[in-house]
């Protein structure tokens, strides 16, 4: 198979939508991981405020009126053992500073502790003077010592409290620039996204729609009968191929044209049309259509699919310039131009084909079975306002190739079925106005296989077709002996 060294349209594709992505996930990270980090600081700064000032309220409040109690004995030195304020106090600084972040506010928890510490002394001196039943007026005086203290403990907390609101203030400060420079980088990374969205649809018009739409210009040259003109190569792996095969195409065509010059005229003129019909600018342009559209919604598979169906359908068309290929080429030749009819009607088109692997190596004339699917399609089903169901079949007899061509089409009237059967018996050189698809095939077995082949019709009105196509198992007396057709 034709291989190339340029990008394919998935590989394109897929960068594409890499490229995308990261252009809007790390961002989106980059801008959560520093908004969450500085948030969860502000919120700490906060939560710190809180317990310092929870805790300086302790201190004023509290401490100096259970001391109180002890000296004046409303508490017992056991109570005041088991229910000590200043082992809350010191609890809650030491819980402050774990979350600490700078070098002052670890300085001003480390003071508060000391100062404690400090009335801690205190406390035990006045225990003890109450266990020794030392005058009062020594605990007084110690009193107006822990009074003092705990006046400068309440001072240093404040001061902490102080600084966390001050740096809660920055840290605010902080976050509302950082919002800033993270909503203005997310503008430049959108504008960023933007251009490279335009800059991305630029280059895949370049490399993908204008390469179709010099294949859709080969194609009408070829239908106005310019063999001579070529199709620029295409950048894409698929439409390289695509454009290949059709340039190929055009050139065998002329080389088929002369060295067809000599035969008789019916075969000449036959095998001319043949090779016109091998083009089929509509079924190309209406094919290729499909492709671009399917290109801008970005739908890969089918793309592909009816890319790789479109190129292979041409390459058989072609054949090397043989007229007589392989039965599973033959299928082959149908599978691919259904395939593209059904990735365009969808849901309104069905078929099956059931060719027995027994006759593929068994050769035939090409291009017998695909304008009868055509024929079917656009004359049977396409008129019908149910969904289209085309059967093929295949089959061997003893002396015979048969395929059957079926359709749920609207069928034909008797008076139409008449005519019908009237034109296959016509003269080779009768000239028909319609169905030229289903005489041409008729003409080019009459032509090739003699008066042995032949093409029955059965149909009923409003409810279906089907053509039989009898091939003989007999040599084909217009080529070399030997060579055998079926």
């Amino acid at each position: 198979m034709f291989r190339s060294k340029h990008t394919s349209i998935k590989e394109m594709l897929k960068r594409s939508n890499v490229i995308i992505s990261l252009l809007i996930i790390i961002p989106l990270v980059f801008n959560t991981v520093i908004y969450t980090r500085q948030i969860l600081t502000y919120q700490q700064l906060v939560d710190n405020v809180s317990k310092a000032d929870e805790t300086s309220s302790i201190v004023k409040n509290e401490v100096i009126a259970n001391v109180w109690d002890l000296v004046t004995g409303q508490t017992s030195v056991s109570n005041m053992s088991s229910s000590n304020t200043l082992n809350d106090v010191r609890e809650q600084l030491f819980d402050i500073r774990e979350h600490a972040s700078t070098t002052q506010e670890t300085t001003l928890i480390d003071v508060s502790l000391r100062t404690i510490e400090t009335i801690e002394g205190y406390l035990e001196d006045i225990i003890y003077n109450l266990q020794n039943e030392v005058p009062v007026k020594e605990n007084e005086d110690i009193m107006k010592q822990i009074v003092s203290v705990n006046d400068l403990l309440y001072s240093v907390l404040q001061d902490y409290v102080r600084l966390e609101i001050n740096m809660a203030a920055q840290m605010s400060n902080t976050l509302t620039q950082t919002l800033i420079v993270l909503t203005i980088f997310q503008i430049l990374i959108f504008i960023g996204s933007i251009i490279f969205i335009r800059r991305n649809q630029r280059n895949m018009t370049n490399k993908i729609e204008q390469p179709i739409n010099d294949l859709v210009l080969l194609s009408k040259e070829l239908a106005r009968g310019n063999l001579t003109y070529q199709s620029p190569p295409a950048n894409m792996e698929e439409l390289e191929e695509l454009t290949s095969s059709l340039n190929i195409m055009a050139n065998d065509l002329q080389v088929l044209l002369k060295d067809n010059a000599d035969k008789q005229y019916h075969l000449a003129q036959s095998e001319l049309r043949v090779l016109q019909a091998q083009i089929t600018p509509h079924f190309i342009y209406n094919t290729l259509d499909a492709i671009i559209s399917l290109a801008n919604q970005e739908s890969l598979e089918d793309v592909k699919r009816m890319t790789f169906a479109l190129s292979d359908f041409l390459r058989i068309s072609l054949s090397k310039g043989e007229d007589w290929i392989p039965i599973e080429k033959e299928k082959r030749h149908i599978e691919d131009y259904l395939t593209i009819l059904k990735t365009r009607y969808g849901a309104a088109l069905e078929y099956t084909i059931d060719i027995p692997q027994e006759i593929m190596h068994m050769t035939v004339l090409k291009m017998i079975l695909q304008p009868i699917v055509e024929n079917a399609i656009y004359h049977g089903t396409k008129g019908s306002r149910r969904k289209g169901i085309i059967e093929i079949i295949g089959y061997e007899t003893e002396e015979s190739i048969v395929f059957e061509v079926k359709d749920n089409g609207v069928g034909m009237s008797e008076e139409k079925l008449h005519e019908v059967r009237n034109n296959l018996d016509m003269p080779l050189d009768y000239e028909f106005e319609s169905g030229y698809g289903l005489y041409n095939v008729n003409r080019r077995l009459k032509l090739n296989y003699g008066l042995q082949a032949r093409i029955d019709i059965t149909s009923a009105h409003r409810k279906g077709t089907t053509m039989k196509i009898v091939l003989p198992k007999t040599k084909n007396p217009l080529i070399k002996e030997g060579v055998m057709y079926v």
